[in-house]
Formats: structure tokens, C-alpha cells, sequence
């Protein structure tokens, strides 16, 4: 088929409001919710991902437009009737509108057959994966994946197992989709098991009923946040130290093997007893080397988008992707975090956490959060990193670490002598 016939025969097809979606006003009962955004605002259930978005008044207008089964250009033609007005700003809009709602699922063609929503996981504790693999425990009941700990009947080691649930990736093209980014993962902690502080895999397969994993290292840990949260208040400044140079230096192994990471933040980062290090989850990394040809994934966690990554607009949020610069940003997130147990900016809504990304300055006071002093040379090492000009900041995390090491912190101090 020709592109332009391709073109006709999507704008001839019909769309309606995903089953899996409800729309809900906005009201005192959600005390999360900021006052200015309880008029004219409203709540967007998407139970397949159990997630919930806020919108605006004329999103749902144009939303509501596909109660009934419609094509796009029988809904633009109805809002350019009735707004009394045809203008390319007008058709630019809702195509924005249409191309976002479609991404989103929440509007699908009308002959689409959806996925019934599985919300548990493929096996439960006391099963056995492979016969050999028998389940402690279920860590995570993702969208698409299932993490658990196991123990080898075998040799008796405890390991984690990350699996792709057929059952809830029951479309077949989903399930190839994600299963060749499972495989991708893999190959890039092949690529990266020289270095300690990743997360280690043993091995990739599909199991007897097609179900594929990967059987992962298994740490005793907790993420970065959580530890911050139960554990500053017994760490001496040595500690936090430690923990800081551990993390750049983390994040400098993968940069010297021409690795971004793409999504660091707290979730990713976990702090073992001692204390030590591990990044996990590589599944968003990418090789600096990739053909340019090649397709590249670009989400990432909001709260820790670099500036010259988003957009304000909610239709198109992220504009670039991630880079050793983003990374170097993101890294820096983690550093302020540890130290000030918080994050530099907020926003209730995308628009408004982007747009406090792009222009607020931040705040970088002179003592932590657990009341030890943070020194200059410190903050001045955090201003680099988090400067919202990309070529401002450290090239990557090795020029970071370098420059970590240069700096004259007395052992166990935050702050110079």
C-alpha cells in the first residue's frame, strides 16, 4: 500500500475511548490535589496501568468527542463547527490532542481487541521456574514483567528472576516488542559485568511455556531514597562520603565503556550494609556507539528529566535523548538527594513540574538534612553538574569523579577543614 493511500485509510478509521479508561471530575476528595486545579480540571483513570493523570476542560472536551466510535477528521470537522472557525492552529492542536490520546491508549481503533487487564503475577510462592528455580517471594507485579527472588534447588544460592509474563503480554507483536528489549537488556549486562557495581545477569531464556527471563544477581539492598529515609541518621559524614564516591564512580565505569545509563534515579541506585553501591535496571541504557539508525527508547522518571530533555507541552514531553550530559544531571540528582533528603523541583502537573525544570534556580543550602555542614567545593561540584546548559556541565562521570578526587575533603567530612 502507497503512503498517501496508508494516510486515507488511517484518517478513515474509526477511534472510541479505551474500556480501560473512566473520567472522573475533580473534587475535595482527592486531598492531593491543589485547590487551583479542582475548577475546570479532571482525573483520568487508566486502570490497565493503574495510573491517573490530571487534564484540562478542553482535553476532555475533545476527549469526550470519541464517546461514540468517530474518525479524526469527523471530530475536527465537529470542533471547527463549533468553535466557528477553520484554522491550521486549530488542526494543529488536535492532531497534538489525537496523536497523544492514541499513544496513551486511551483513545484505540474501534476494531482493536483489548487486553484483558492480569493483575497477578505468573507464579506465586512455592512455585517452581524450570523445575529448578523455586519462588521466596514476589518483589515487583509490573505492567508487562514479574521480579522475583528465588532460590537454585540446585546449588542453594538465592537469585532474582525478572520475567516477561505471557499472560500479560498477550498480544503477539507486545510480547516480541518486549521481548527483544528484555533481550537487549541482557546483552548490555554482558557488556557491563566488569564492573562491580552492576547489577549482575546469569543467563536469558524462555521457559517450557514461552515465558522469557533473566536470572539476575540477587542483592540484599535498599534503594537510595528508602535508605536515605531509615538509615541517615546512623552515618557518620565518612559514610555519605563513601556513598557519593561510589555512585560517581559507578556511573564512570559505565561511561568509559561507552555506556548511557538513561534513567538513573533513587529506584535504581541500591545501598548495601556495608554501605556499597549497585545499579540496577538497564533496561533504558544505551551504547554511545549505536548505529544512528537504530531505535532508542527515551523515558525516563520525571522528577530527574534534565531540562534540555522536556518539553512543557504534555503531547510531546520528552524532545532529546538521554546523553553522558543528561546522565552527568542526573547523577547530580542522586548527590542533592543523599544530602538535602529531597529533590530540587516539583510540579503537580507535567506542564508545571517542566516548566520549574527549565527556570527555577535551586536551592543548595550550606548544611544536609541530618545537620552536617556541606562544604563549598561540594555545592560548586553539584552547580556543574545540575547547570541547565548541557555543555556547562562535566562531560561525563569520569571528568566528575576526577574532579571529586581533586577536591581536599577531609576523611569523614562533608565539610573542608
Amino acid at each position: 500500500m502507497s503512503q498517501s493511500l496508508l494516510l486515507k485509510s488511517c484518517k478513515a478509521m474509526q477511534y472510541r475511548l479505551s474500556r480501560n479508561i473512566s473520567i472522573q471530575d475533580l473534587d475535595g476528595t482527592y486531598n492531593a490535589v491543589p485547590a487551583k486545579y479542582l475548577d475546570g480540571h479532571f482525573l483520568i483513570y487508566d486502570r490497565f496501568r493503574d495510573s491517573k493523570y490530571v487534564i484540562n476542560a478542553t482535553i476532555k472536551y475533545y476527549i469526550d468527542k470519541f464517546s461514540v466510535r468517530k474518525t479524526e477528521e469527523e471530530v475536527l470537522k465537529e470542533v471547527e463547527d463549533e468553535v466557528q472557525c477553520h484554522t491550521k492552529e486549530i488542526k494543529q492542536t488536535c492532531s497534538s490532542f489525537f496523536k497523544f490520546l492514541c499513544k496513551s491508549k486511551i483513545l484505540v481503533p474501534d476494531k482493536e481487541i483489548e487486553s484483558d487487564i492480569i493483575e497477578v503475577p505468573f507464579y506465586k510462592e512455592g512455585d517452581s521456574i524450570d523445575d529448578h528455580l523455586q519462588v521466596l517471594n514476589v518483589l515487583s507485579n509490573r505492567r508487562y514483567t514479574d521480579v522475583y527472588t528465588v532460590r537454585d534447588q540446585v546449588n542453594g544460592g538465592l537469585y532474582v528472576v525478572k520475567l516477561l509474563n505471557r499472560k500479560k503480554a498477550n498480544n503477539e507483536s507486545r510480547f516480541e516488542r518486549e521481548f527483544s528489549e528484555m533481550e537487549a537488556e541482557y546483552k548490555m549486562l554482558q557488556k557491563t559485568r566488569h564492573i562491580p557495581a552492576i547489577n549482575k545477569a546469569y543467563g536469558f531464556k524462555e521457559s517450557r511455556d514461552q515465558n522469557a527471563y533473566i536470572l539476575l544477581e540477587y542483592i540484599e539492598g535498599k534503594s537510595l531514597s528508602r535508605y536515605v529515609r531509615e538509615e541517615a541518621g546512623r552515618l557518620s559524614p565518612a559514610d555519605f562520603m563513601h556513598i557519593i564516591e561510589e555512585i560517581i564512580n559507578a556511573f564512570s565505569e559505565l561511561h568509559k565503556s561507552n555506556i548511557i545509563h538513561g534513567d538513573i534515579h533513587s529506584s535504581n541506585i541500591l545501598i548495601t550494609k556495608k554501605p556499597d553501591v549497585k545499579i540496577i535496571d538497564l533496561g533504558l541504557s544505551i551504547n554511545v556507539e549505536i548505529e544512528e539508525n537504530e531505535v532508542i527508547r527515551s523515558g525516563g522518571v520525571y522528577f530527574y528529566m534534565p531540562p534540555e530533555r522536556i518539553n512543557t507541552s504534555t503531547f510531546n514531553k520528552f524532545s532529546k535523548e538521554p546523553d553522558l550530559s543528561s546522565d552527568v544531571y542526573q547523577v547530580g540528582l542522586l548527590i542533592y538527594q543523599l544530602l538535602y533528603n529531597a529533590l530540587p523541583f516539583d510540579g503537580f502537573t507535567w506542564e508545571e513540574l517542566a516548566q520549574n525544570i527549565k527556570t527555577n534556580s535551586i536551592t543548595y543550602p550550606d548544611a544536609s538534612f541530618f545537620n552536617y555542614p556541606v562544604s563549598p567545593s561540594l555545592v560548586n561540584i553539584l552547580k556543574k553538574c545540575l547547570n541547565k546548559r548541557r555543555t556547562k556541565r562535566y562531560i561525563n562521570a569520569s571528568e566528575l569523579l576526577a574532579d571529586f578526587k581533586k577536591h581536599a575533603f577531609a576523611a569523614g567530612q562533608l565539610a573542608e577543614i
